[in-house]
């Protein structure tokens, strides 16, 4: 259900980033240049800012909603941790790092600083920084203290329990590697539109917005249904193949979208949304089930770290896979033929599903 919830941002998200997405350009006729002479300072600078950086409202409107799920996240989930969950102030929090960080610094300059100097210091800045609450400064060190000793002590021997069992390695070196091919395919698609507006036939913003619109409909109405007809009639490992299988060999046919352009535009985007949407499904599916898999390989006591390690692993391949996707593309697409370079680049993308069939094996170990 996480993916199922995940992925309804495919509905809006796409849509409404194509539509923001270089105004100027994309809604040209309705300013003329003497219209723009003619407005107001502010307008002229927004118009210049546009021109100069034509995705930032996308880029903007992302970075918004990531700052509201930060607060979300800070308000509204409680603290895990028991030896921590008294210290609920960022403010308390963020003021005593830095008078630590304060103290750090002084002691490497000069070392000779006795303690009743750094204690007079440690309660002036206190007072500062807390006001009334100068009284509550050593009890918030203490239990901060605590939360340290209790998470060094612990911290490193539950990733090393966690990272010794090989059958949790296979299935996070899977979900690593699965994340950086799908990252690659989200970042090579949009790249092979808008080559494809340079050459020929091409799409605008709004369009690719409108073709991510559509395969997200058709995620979100198919993809429980499909999961859980897979799990019940082949199993749950036989949904992973399913995933590389319908997930990531198919985007070798994003490039016939040109065949049904020559014929008819809607045509070609009809043809690309059902596609993405089909891959989706099943790229969901892989994501889902190796998750719960990833997780039957560790006790319950270590899934939180567990899942901590392979969170921070698929950060870096998405990290990474844009890079080698980048790179890529634009360098199968500056060829001449344009059509067989766009071949060969999702052809490449696609037979690193190789290395996911070759890992398959490996998932279905029993864990030591």
């Amino acid at each position: 259900m996480y993916p199922f919830s995940m992925h309804r941002g495919f509905l809006v998200a796409p849509a409404l980033a194509g539509f923001i997405a270089d105004p100027l350009n994309v809604r040209t006729h309705d300013h003329t240049s003497e219209d723009i002479t003619n407005e107001g300072v502010a307008h002229r600078v927004s118009h210049r800012l546009l021109e100069t950086y034509p995705y930032l409202l996308p880029n903007l409107l992302g970075a918004i909603l990531c700052w509201l799920s930060a607060l979300a996240v800070y308000f509204c989930l409680p603290e895990t941790l028991p030896e921590c969950s008294s210290i609920s102030s960022m403010g308390k929090d963020f003021c005593n790092w830095v008078s630590g960080c304060i103290f750090t610094v002084r002691d490497k300059i000069n070392p000779v600083i006795g303690v009743k100097d750094e204690a007079e210091a440690h309660r002036s800045i206190s007072a500062v920084s807390y006001g009334s609450l100068e009284g509550n400064i050593s009890s918030v060190a203490d239990e901060e203290q605590q939360c340290q000793v209790v998470g060094k002590q612990s911290l490193h021997k539950a990733v090393s329990s966690v990272l010794s069992r090989p059958n949790t390695r296979y299935h996070l070196l899977a979900y690593w590697y699965y994340s950086l091919v799908i990252i690659a395919i989200d970042e090579a698609f949009p790249l092979f539109c808008i080559s494809r507006h340079k050459i020929k036939h091409g799409l605008s913003e709004a369009e690719i917005g409108g073709i991510l619109s559509f395969s997200g409909l058709i995620f979100s109405l198919t993809q429980y249904p499909v999961y859980t007809t897979i799990i019940s009639r082949f199993g749950i490992y036989a949904s992973l193949g399913s995933g590389v299988w319908l997930g990531v060999f198919p985007v070798v046919l994003i490039p016939l979208a040109s065949i049904f352009a020559d014929i008819e535009s809607h045509a070609s985007m009809f043809y690309l949304a059902l596609l993405l949407g089909i891959t989706k499904i099943f790229q969901s599916v892989f994501f889902s089930s190796v998750t719960i898999l990833t997780n039957r390989t560790v006790p319950i006591d270590l899934r939180s770290i567990m899942n901590g390690v392979g969170g921070m692993g698929a950060g870096i391949s998405k990290a990474i896979g844009p890079i080698i996707a980048g790179f890529w593309v634009a360098y199968c697409l500056s060829s001449k033929d344009s059509d067989l370079g766009s071949l060969v680049a999702f052809g490449g993308i696609a037979c690193l599903g190789l290395v996911l069939l070759a890992m398959l094996p490996l998932l279905q170990g029993d864990d030591d």
